[in-house]
């Protein structure tokens, strides 16, 4: 499951950082190589193990408290009651970070363990906007930097060339940049963050202020 992360987030355009439960010169499993080379190049690969040191079930546990310290939110998708990630979810709490839990059929084994966290102080989990309201970045600082700086990448011109307050649908967006759906939704989710699009209904997007379509002309 953490690999298919990775992997998602890399195929997205985005970064993803790994902290193992060995030496950071130690690949485990080691199937998970040619992830790990990608995961240098657009992310990072850490640990607070001495290099050389092996993979141990001990390890991992603790490795959790970094993996929640690192995460604005720890988002917990399915979960036995005596699943890791209920320790990550633990460690978030403790630290004052935000926990979220999706919520499922309450006679599933794998449900078991997200419903005990909703069950407590966890946020349940019901849709990629729920996160949005929890992150609610445009309050920070460094946000507002990001959002100064967001319109120089190639992919935000694109979408900016095409959208204007008229929403569009994601399909319709995909066809006429020519862009992959995995790189436009990212992007997407990034611009709606930094205030520079809106979604409107389902997956309609919409540019927010009139000004920014004098800029996508000028573009």
């Amino acid at each position: 499951m953490d690999a298919i992360a990775d992997q998602a987030a890399l195929k997205g355009g985005g970064r993803t950082i790994a902290v193992h439960g060995c030496g950071v010169d130690r690949i485990y499993p080691p199937e998970n190589t040619h992830l790990a080379e990608n995961m240098i190049k657009n992310g990072a690969i850490m640990s607070d193990c001495a290099p050389e040191t092996p993979p141990d079930a001990s390890n991992f546990p603790s490795r959790n408290r970094i993996i929640s310290r690192l995460s604005m939110v720890t988002a917990v998708v399915e979960a036995d009651q005596t699943s890791g990630a209920l320790i990550t979810a633990q460690f978030a709490a403790d630290q004052g970070r935000e926990v979220v839990a999706v919520p499922g059929n309450t006679l599933a084994s794998q449900s078991k363990g997200t419903n005990k966290l909703i069950a407590g102080r966890a946020h349940p989990l019901l849709s990629a906007r729920d996160l949005l309201d929890i992150f609610d970045l445009r309050r920070d600082t460094e946000q507002r930097e990001v959002q100064k700086i967001l319109p120089g990448n190639e992919t935000v011109k694109k979408l900016l060339s095409i959208l204007t307050n008229e929403p569009l649908p994601m399909d319709n967006i995909c066809n006429l940049t020519g862009l992959p759906i995995e790189k436009v939704s990212v992007t997407l989710v990034m611009m709606e963050l930094n205030a520079l699009v809106s979604q409107v209904g389902g997956m309609n997007y919409a540019a927010v202020r009139e000004e920014q379509v004098e800029y996508k002309v000028k573009a």
